[in-house]
């Protein structure tokens, strides 16, 4: 997260209504932190953002205490309020491994298949899977010598070594973290392997092993006593072209970065046991290389690439060279070198399409699929499979709220040392389904009216319904689907396929005829209720009552807006419940609207019971038994008045509410932790 980027919003209400009185000043009271000015706050709007760069391994969390007070034009008179919060920092995989373990070694020759070598260890600085390393040969152990165990980094033998066929080996050794994306370290490790005394010693009787001989010749005559003459005889033994070149070894193996210029790569060094012209010997590539990539020089036997390399269009080379002699007839012999061609990350991924574009219906279930194509996640309303590029829904979606996403999605190799990617943007568009039935702007619409006023096609009153959706499933039709005298049902009702509507009530009073039948005392009224409040909760009591003010005899039900059947109502005393926690879900749908209906046999009324969803909760910082919180209201005159859930918080009615005596309730919720000693804080709830 950059400096600057807005982490939280802290929001406090005073009720002391408007002027300086309510106008609040946030600031950070204590900050609890090994790096001050970490975080910064604006003092009107409350948003905490970033102030520097956030390092994990260096802060994992921190405090903080944030106060709000008023500006009361007497200093001494403003009055404040304080919440503490707790910012945690996650991890990010910015830390690649680190090797700890020896860049060299050595082995005796005759060691057994098996035998550890060394244990390669490297630590990386993350935590959790950005922590977790796996090792790999990267390069050097082409002819399978050496097994390095992914998980604990033991290197062992997994071949007979020899050192009079390879003294040294050069293995590339990679480190990787299991994070995303995953970074690596690589590491030079050189294993010399150590002679053994297990070659016998050996004569050769020829020119080579000696080219001269001196003898000491004596001549004895047969006198008595004899005499003696001595002479040296010096024999020089003429070579023959009987020795063929010999290449220390018959096989090589050399790896090459692609796209090098032109270089040196190694030295190829053969021995002729002959003298003068026999001895001679000249070097060439006889196999293995007709585009002439490579070259070697005739007489120094140096082995060079003659031009850059490319891997995509050949990855390895076996090439046979052979040193020939200068002897008659002459003799020769060949090497073979095998070049393997290292790939150097210069090639991005390709998309088939700069941007892609899916048409979604909202109500496709999570899960489905949109494209194919490689990236990563996006946006928290898709996910996307690393591996085969599918973007799937993640999330619900709902036109209503967002008719269509824009996304950037990025396709990147697996380079461990330098991985190169390439972007593609995805448009999605949400087309609209009929989940939306119209809502009447009111209901029921009461209508009062003279007789004397009434005339032909005269406009009484507009039952206005709206619906969410878009385009024809939007689109509202009204009819009257019971038409009466007195109370009229009017169905708005949708073009959508297949249709939605719902029932609204229009009733008409005329001012020179005396109603005699039932009615509620008001036509509307307002509830709060905890969401996701439990089974069995009560909501509020409707009544209806004749002019006399009687009440036998009436019957009660809800007549719309009941959609999901969360409620339930007593058909005798006109008291709601919760039937059913479904849809009371504050942050799908923050009100509701039930109407009732009380009828007896010769008349009818109705009342609109418009629900406002509330959520008292309340979050402790610490662990265990000091993070558990009970909840309990605070003791005033209007307690009695409601109960409260000690565990979940919920405040329900716990007697008939009557506006005419209460028009406002304030209540103050406690919340007591289970630590020693006890702590609490509290909040002020209004209805």
């Amino acid at each position: 997260m950059e400096p600057g980027a807005s982490i939280y919003t802290f929001q406090a209400s005073d009720q002391d209504g408007s002027g300086p009185n309510s106008l609040l000043t946030y600031s950070i009271l204590h900050q609890y932190s090994d790096l001050p000015d970490l975080l910064a706050l604006d003092p009107s709007t409350g948003v905490l953002t970033l102030a520097q760069e956030l390092d994990h391994e260096v802060t994992s969390s921190l405090i903080l205490v944030i106060q709000a007070t008023d500006s009361a034009l007497n200093v001494s008179q403003r009055r404040w309020g304080s919440v503490t919060a707790r910012v945690f920092v996650t991890d990010e995989n910015d830390n690649a491994p680190v090797f700890s373990s020896s860049s060299a070694v050595s082995v005796m020759e005759d060691q057994p298949v098996g035998f550890v070598v060394l244990y390669v260890v490297a630590q990386d600085a993350d935590q959790g899977e950005n922590r977790r390393v796996s090792y790999f040969i990267e390069t050097g152990n082409a002819g399978g010598t050496f097994s390095l165990n992914r998980n604990t980094g033991s290197l062992s033998i997994l071949k007979p070594i020899d050192r009079e066929e390879q003294d040294l080996f050069n293995l590339t050794i990679v480190a990787q973290d299991h994070g995303v994306p995953a970074l690596s370290s690589s590491q030079l490790l050189s294993v010399q392997v150590i002679d053994v005394n297990d070659e016998v010693p050996w004569f050769q009787e020829n020119q080579e092993a000696q080219e001269q001989y001196t003898l000491t010749v004596y001549a004895r005559d047969g006198g008595v006593p004899p005499n003696f003459a001595r002479a040296s005889v010096k024999i020089r033994v003429l070579d023959e072209n009987d020795n063929a070149p010999a290449f220390s070894r018959l096989y090589y193996s050399l790896e090459v970065p692609e796209n090098m210029e032109p270089v040196e790569l190694f030295t190829l060094r053969a021995t002729d046991l002959d003298t003068g012209d026999s001895g001679e010997m000249t070097y060439k590539i006889t196999e293995g290389d007709p585009s002439g990539d490579f070259r070697v020089d005739r007489k120094s036997g140096v082995l060079s690439t003659s031009r850059p390399l490319d891997r995509e269009r050949r990855a390895r080379y076996s090439l046979t060279v052979t040193a020939l002699d200068g002897g008659s007839p002459a003799l020769s012999s060949t090497a073979t070198i095998e070049v393997t061609l290292l790939d150097i990350n210069d090639h991005s991924p390709q998309f088939t399409s700069p941007s892609y574009t899916a048409d979604l219906s909202e109500d496709v279930p999570i899960g489905s699929l949109v494209q194919y194509f490689l990236s990563r996640g996006s946006q928290g309303m898709f996910i996307i499979d690393q591996h085969t590029g599918h973007v799937i829904t993640a999330a619900p979606l709902d036109r209503e709220r967002t008719a269509s996403y824009t996304f950037d999605v990025c396709a990147t190799d697996s380079s461990p040392t330098s991985p190169r990617n390439s972007t593609a943007t995805v448009t999605v568009y949400v087309q609209d389904v009929n989940d939306n039935a119209p809502f009447f702007i009111q209901d029921p619409l009461v209508i009062n009216i003279s007789a004397s006023s009434v005339s032909s096609h005269r406009v009484l009153a507009t039952m206005r319904a709206e619906d969410r959706d878009f385009g024809a499933n939007g689109s509202v039709f009204y009819r009257f689907a019971s038409p009466g005298q007195r109370t009229l049902i009017v169905e708005a009702m949708d073009q959508g396929s297949p249709a939605q509507s719902s029932l609204g009530v229009v009733v008409i009073y005329i001012r020179e005829q005396t109603y005699r039948g039932i009615h509620f005392s008001r036509h509307a009224r307002d509830v709060s209720l905890q969401e996701n409040a439990a089974k069995g909760t009560a909501v509020v009591q409707t009544q209806a009552q004749y002019p006399d003010g009687s009440r036998s005899g009436i019957s009660y039900s809800i007549f719309s807006g009941n959609t999901l059947h969360s409620f339930g109502i007593s058909s005798s005393t006109g008291e709601i419940w919760v039937q059913s926690s479904m849809g009371l879900d504050y942050e799908e749908t923050p009100r509701l609207r039930l109407v009732v209906k009380a009828e007896t046999a010769s008349s009818s009324s109705f009342m609109a019971v418009n629900l406002i969803l509330q959520d008292v909760v309340a979050d402790d910082l610490d662990q265990g038994q000091n993070g558990q919180v009970t909840y309990s209201l605070r003791s005033s005159s209007l307690s009695g008045l409601f109960k409260i859930d000690p565990l979940t918080g919920s405040i329900t009615t716990a007697a008939i509410m009557d506006r005419e005596i209460w028009t406002q309730t304030k209540l103050v919720v406690t919340a007591t932790d289970r630590g020693t000693p006890r702590l609490a804080g509290s909040a002020t709830l209004t209805e």
